[in-house]
């Protein structure tokens, strides 16, 4: 078995090997980023959260209103019927923000990383490798990135951790 196996990886290749080389545009995206992010002062690179933070808020705004007026109309209904009518719409429009919270991360994951990175550098003094950058994309897809002792897996978990607090 284990030769075939071997014969077929031969031809086919290793599907974590796809995977890592079909990150490799991403990590040159996170790299495109430093250095104009090394000129930042800290308040700067600061910024850059609130602005994710704002483009999320943007994107999601028009639902979230709808949520809100939804939930006003609960808030101020008696009719049980009605009621989980609403309920049923605002679960639809939850699941549809959810949806676009989630776009926009993908949108911003390139910046977001490499503003991890830049913090990482100055503050921890450990600047994010290839290996770790593959590895938070991989835990923010929600899979599971195996890694050799060593290799950093805690400082990659800031990667993804990071992305998806901007989220509130």
């Amino acid at each position: 078995m284990s030769f075939i196996n071997s014969v077929l990886k031969v031809f086919v290749g290793d599907k974590s090997e796809k995977d890592v080389k079909a990150l490799q545009p991403l990590v040159k995206e996170i790299k495109s980023f430093e250095q104009q992010l090394e000129g930042l002062s800290h308040d700067e690179l600061r910024q850059k959260t609130v602005a994710f933070k704002q483009r999320i808020a943007d994107n999601c705004k028009e639902i979230n209103e709808k949520i809100a007026a939804l939930q006003e109309e609960v808030d101020n209904s008696t009719d049980i019927d009605r009621n989980e009518e609403i309920y049923s719409e605002i679960d639809k429009l939850n699941e549809e923000a959810y949806k676009i919270s989630e776009d926009t991360l993908n949108e911003i994951l390139p910046e977001a990383f490499a503003v991890v990175r830049e913090a990482s550098k100055r503050v921890f003094e450990m600047r994010h490798f290839d290996v770790q950058m593959i590895g938070g994309m991989v835990l923010n897809e929600g899979s599971i990135a195996e890694m050799r002792t060593g290799e950093g897996k805690t400082l990659t978990a800031t990667l993804p951790a990071y992305l998806n607090a901007v989220t509130g």
